[in-house]
């Protein structure tokens, strides 16, 4: 120990200081004792309770069981954000269909779950998104998923097609909210097969995998739906090739092909009417004002009163036919 009035190194069993004559007081060994029994005591606990969580895993909350909560009062607008009462943060990575601001991710996790939903939404014109969060900011995981996906404009074409996956990490409440056509693919038998492919990665905390399992059964159910759609169409349709239209009412067409071939223009048209689009046609455009001069057989998936009402279903063409657009015919001429 050392002397409390000039500093000068005392021996454990000096009690008067050598230099200066002043008194100190020898120290206990008791004081001396560290409390490291009682800290190793706390350790263990501690990795019991992570143990404990660790095995209690997510709470089962899907978009039928949901668990009640208080309706939020607060909905003051974030700074830089146009969604009301969400948070402002957004990690590095994020993008337009991750939002993963509880960061579970790395920053690559991110830009590879990214990429794969940018490709899946684009080809299945519909919307996959993946939100985590530390708060439901005092709303239902119902009430926040569907707030959500409203307020950042979410979902293709007019019936906003599209899903919305929040999980809350710190109640360990996750809600599937379907919207458009996704309540049809995501209907309680749908959810069910898409919590047991991506729940186990997510007790495991491999948040990664479980969201890649998500995006990969909702794309299975999108192409089961599709399959049936198409094999509906063929047994409940009429065989009959579609005849060439002779309506003489002005329209707007959704163009996906044009032929010298009436022949091929009708196996095209039937084509369409086969993956759902029981209005497609061929309309020869030299009846029309406002098409081509030379004779084409023009093959249409549907055709409407209002320009809006074809450009709704434009997107969903495209995923058929790319290069599909929308056209006036202008007046009867034929």
């Amino acid at each position: 120990m050392f002397c409390k009035n000039c500093g000068t190194e005392l021996s454990d069993n000096q009690t008067v200081c050598p230099r200066c004559g002043a008194q100190n007081e020898q120290v206990s060994n008791d004081k001396k004792r560290t409390n490291a029994p009682a800290i190793a005591v706390i350790a263990v606990l501690a990795v019991i309770l992570a143990g404990i969580i660790a095995l209690l895993g997510f709470k089962l909350t899907s978009k039928k069981n949901a668990e009640p909560a208080t309706q939020a009062t607060d909905t003051t607008s974030v700074a830089g954000s146009t969604t009301e009462g969400f948070e402002d943060y957004e990690p590095q990575g994020n993008s337009y269909y991750v939002k993963d601001n509880a960061e579970l991710l790395t920053k690559r996790e991110r830009e590879k779950l990214a990429a794969k939903l940018e490709s899946v939404c684009k080809k299945y014109n519909f919307d996959i998104v993946i939100h985590t969060t530390k708060s439901f900011r005092d709303k239902t995981p119902q009430e926040y998923a569907e707030t959500f996906y409203d307020s950042n404009g979410y979902g293709q074409n007019s019936s906003k097609d599209g899903c919305i996956l929040v999980i809350n990490i710190e109640t360990r409440d996750w809600y599937i909210s379907p919207c458009g056509l996704g309540n049809t693919v995501l209907d309680d038998s749908g959810i069910t097969k898409v919590s047991d492919a991506m729940l186990p990665s997510f007790k495991d905390e491999n948040f990664y995998e479980g969201f890649v399992d998500f995006v990969d059964a909702t794309t299975e159910l999108l192409d089961r739906h599709k399959n049936s759609t198409a094999a509906g169409a063929k047994t409940t349709k009429a065989t009959t090739a579609p005849a060439v239209s002779s309506q003489n009412t002005p329209f707007y067409a959704v163009f996906v092909g044009g032929y010298k071939s009436r022949s091929d223009a009708l196996d095209e048209a039937e084509r369409y009417k086969n993956l759902g689009y029981y209005d497609a046609a061929v309309i020869v455009s030299t009846d029309w004002s406002n098409l081509n001069k030379e004779r084409w057989y023009c093959v249409t998936a549907g055709r409407y009163s209002t320009k809006a009402e074809a450009q709704n279903i434009l997107p969903k063409v495209k995923y058929e036919c790319p290069s599909a657009y929308v056209k006036y015919t202008g007046d009867y001429r034929g």
